[in-house]
């Protein structure tokens, strides 16, 4: 995840991500 993060193309992915599910995957992910 750090990695991901890390780069503007995770930082994308992770923002649509949150954006669909409210942010649940990335607190459960956590």
């Amino acid at each position: 995840l750090t990695v991901l993060f890390a780069s503007d193309a995770g930082k994308h992915i992770t923002g649509q991500a949150m954006a669909v599910d409210g942010g649940v995957s990335a607190i459960l992910g956590g």
